[in-house]
């Protein structure tokens, strides 16, 4: 119909079709004339709705299909469902779903789109929902950080059906459903985020802080971060920005510092502060702000390699302390006053021979060598008669530690990134119960682990093109659990009950 037939037929408008034009364009606010000659609609959802009714009337579902992939038709395909009559919209997402099953670049976002549809489908053929819904729960929740970034990158046609905190069991996916929608981005997303502001799970608390810096930071701060005590997990402050909207946060009770922040005064103005991470901080020279934070319990330094003076630390009650990669002039002797550190995390390389010359208090429990410090011997290690938990990531200390004093005592054992490993030697530590070999491949395998009579709990972690674990020489250890990481390979986890294997995602 041209446009003068068009006002012919509405006899309530006066003038030509050039002054309705005119009228549409300046006066309407529906139109926009981005260059001559080219004009469109102010508004998407407008477009998107006369594109959907007339798709709709003209039954013309193969067009819709066709361009489902595209992020700009997400709209007009859920209005489609939504204008067309119940076996019209049956065969639309039919015909969707087909789609989907031949191409595997679009499967997914098509899979996404057909379950964001479904809420504009009150009539529907109850075994096209069914499906629908039996194809979206292989994609949701995310249960690793690659499959939340693979939905992330789908846009924002997931969020709508990411699932609230009550929906999601598991703990990591629930953070990975925070993830995938601060990946996303934008005020929907953000909303999404929001919903898990209460939820107390670590990995919720964990992601909630990688999101903070994808959207306004002060309104991050205020709405989301500040409802939550943050004890258990740190909260994490990246920017200048940060560092100033936790102001907004009263029950920051445990910061990490990220980046370079050469001024910590800040820190010494909050109440109640008992653990400060400090990581990566290139600038940072005087930690004497930290003296005054008499609260504080936990304290760690790593790649911090300006600082070279601890002695502001001396007069507070710690109980943690983590040094890595510090300024080398840092003397040992500033270790003595931490008398009351149970936990000692080392990746400093203090100029000394052995752990027995670090002079560290009689409460230490739990000593973790970093790789920085794999050239220390073991030697004193006897001297810490209450040390239960070691960490380590040299084969030399390994082999130091069968027979070492003080071994009988080890319950807790971590080793890391240690290649041929002689489990054989691990077997010769009667009291271990808990092991944990991360990105470790053992010479002769898992077998040795069966001489360990105390053992109750291994932990395995590795990526995912390493060779397997293979489960099958423990499966006759009936008290024994096995924890596997995200991507972790392993074989003959079928010989076990299910609960004695717990898979983290």
């Amino acid at each position: 119909m041209a446009a003068g037939d068009g006002l012919t037929a509405m006899s309530q408008v006066r003038g030509s079709p050039q002054d309705v034009f005119a009228h549409l364009l300046i006066r309407s606010g529906l139109l926009r004339e981005p260059a001559p000659g080219a004009v469109g609609f102010v508004h998407r959802t407008f477009q998107d709705y006369l594109g959907a009714k007339a798709a709709v009337e003209a039954r013309d579902f193969g067009v819709l299909v066709k361009h489902a992939h595209d992020d700009q038709w997400h709209d007009v395909v859920q209005m489609a469902v939504g204008h067309a009559r119940a076996e019209e919209r049956t065969r639309l997402l039919r015909q969707l779903l087909k789609r989907a099953a031949q191409t595997r670049k679009h499967r997914n976002r098509l899979v996404l789109l057909a379950a964001a549809s479904l809420e504009h489908a009150p009539e529907l053929d109850p075994a096209v929902r069914a499906e629908v819904q039996r194809q979206t729960a292989d994609l949701l929740p995310p249960r690793s950080r690659e499959e939340a970034e693979g939905l992330a990158a789908l846009g924002e046609v997931v969020l709508e059906l990411l699932p609230g905190p009550s929906e999601v069991a598991h703990e990591w996916a629930a953070g990975h459903v925070v993830l995938t929608a601060a990946l996303v981005g934008g005020d929907a997303a953000y909303e999404v985020v929001k919903r898990y502001r209460d939820d107390d799970r670590i990995s919720v608390a964990s992601y909630l802080c990688e999101a903070w810096s994808r959207f306004d930071t002060d309104t991050f701060a205020r709405e989301i971060l500040a409802p939550r005590v943050w004890d258990t997990v740190h909260v994490s402050a990246t920017t200048a920005g940060q560092l100033a909207a936790l102001r907004h946060v009263p029950e920051a009770r445990a910061i990490r510092l990220l980046g370079s922040h050469a001024d910590l005064s800040s820190l010494a103005l909050r109440r109640g502060l008992e653990k400060v991470f400090v990581f990566d901080n290139k600038d940072l020279r005087d930690i004497t702000p930290l003296a005054s934070v008499r609260s504080l319990t936990e304290v760690g330094l790593s790649l911090c390699p300006e600082v070279r003076d601890l002695s502001p630390l001396a007069g507070l009650p710690l109980t943690w302390l983590t040094l890595n990669r510090l300024h080398p002039d840092v003397p040992v002797e500033q270790l003595e006053p931490f008398t009351d550190v149970c936990t000692m995390v080392l990746g400093h390389r203090f100029r000394v021979r052995s752990i027995g010359e670090l002079p560290l208090g009689r409460n230490l429990k739990s000593l973790v060598l970093l790789w920085e410090a794999t050239d220390l011997s073991l030697e004193g290690l006897g001297q810490w008669g209450g040390l239960e938990t070691l960490g380590l990531a040299s084969a030399s200390q390994l082999r130091e530690l069968h027979g070492a004093p003080g071994s009988h005592r080890i319950r807790q054992l971590s080793l890391d990134s240690l290649g041929d490993l002689d489990l054989t030697v691990v077997a010769g530590l009667p009291a271990l119960s808990m092991l944990s070999l991360n990105h470790c491949r053992p010479a002769q395998g898992l077998a040795p682990l069966r001489e360990l009579p105390a053992l109750t709990q291994l932990t395995l972690s590795a990526k995912a093109e390493a060779d397997p674990y293979d489960l099958t020489p423990l499966a006759g250890l009936d008290t024994l659990t096995i924890t596997l990481g995200g991507d972790t390979p392993a074989i003959g986890d079928e010989l076990f009950p299910p609960e004695r294997i717990i898979r983290l995602r």
